[in-house]
């Protein structure tokens, strides 16, 4: 194999090393990138979203009871309810799976049973003791049923969020390794390339430069016989014949 080869393929192996460790980092900076996107840009606007509308879906229900409990006067259900839905509408902006998009149908069917059963309490004639008993028997159960139903997509999230983080975590321990493998490589690979070059291209030239000022300075014959096939062995062959020539020159 020509030299020129010989060095070729050495810095071409280290190349293609770096290379794969480069597309390794650049893949995982994508799915790093990508699960930040995830974490910051969908699942925790979506937690602190919900939040939001379990605390207006709160402060609604307490003003409502309030209302309710004080006065004859109807509460303003229809302005509490366009609130919650339009927050809930506002809430499929996200990005949502599946199992999200039908807790959001499930809030938005138990949400207007919710409403239907402050209309049939309003609808009763009652003394202010029996507006909260009511209230307990009819409204109560359906408010816990749309809290849950909130929770729940909280809780979804959450999970989501922790896991992600886990995964980055188990992914960020699982791309050192590749690292520290390809830079031990390369340094190993580097030592055996040195070795490699002073073994059959650095020696045999000092050998033979050696043997050629032996053979100059004091006419001794050269013995050095190169191992490989390459340029340093037509350079040899090339020194061989000429140091025949000028013997033969001298001997006539």
């Amino acid at each position: 194999m020509k030299l020129q080869y010989k060095i070729l393929s050495g810095f071409g192996i280290l190349a293609v090393m770096l290379l794969v460790a480069g597309i390794w980092s650049i893949f995982q900076v994508k799915y790093f990138s990508e699960s930040l996107e995830e974490i910051i840009g969908s699942r925790y606007e979506k937690i602190g979203f919900a939040k939001s509308i379990n605390e207006l879906f709160e402060r609604n229900d307490r003003e409502t009871l309030l209302t309710f409990l004080e006065t004859v006067k109807k509460p303003e259900l229809q302005k509490s309810e366009s609130s919650f839905l339009s927050g809930i509408a506002k809430f499929n902006e996200f990005k949502i799976n599946g199992i999200e998009k039908k807790l959001l149908e499930e809030l938005q069917s138990e949400y207007k049973t919710y409403i239907k059963n402050w209309e049939t309490v309003f609808a009763k004639p009652l003394t202010t003791d029996q507006k909260l008993a009511a209230y307990k028997k009819y409204v109560e159960p359906s408010f816990n049923i749309v809290q849950q139903k909130i929770k729940k997509i909280i809780e979804i999230n959450q999970a989501k969020l922790i896991s992600t983080a886990q995964e980055i975590k188990d992914r960020t321990r699982r791309a050192i390794i590749p690292g520290v493998v390809a830079i031990i490589a390369a340094i190993v690979f580097t030592l055996l390339f040195n070795y490699f070059v002073h073994q059959y291209m650095i020696k045999p030239i000092i050998t033979l430069k050696k043997q050629v000022d032996d053979f100059i300075s004091k006419g001794a014959p050269l013995t050095f016989r190169p191992v490989t096939d390459d340029e340093i062995a037509s350079l040899t062959e090339s020194i061989y014949l000429l140091t025949s020539h000028i013997d033969r020159d001298i001997n006539q």
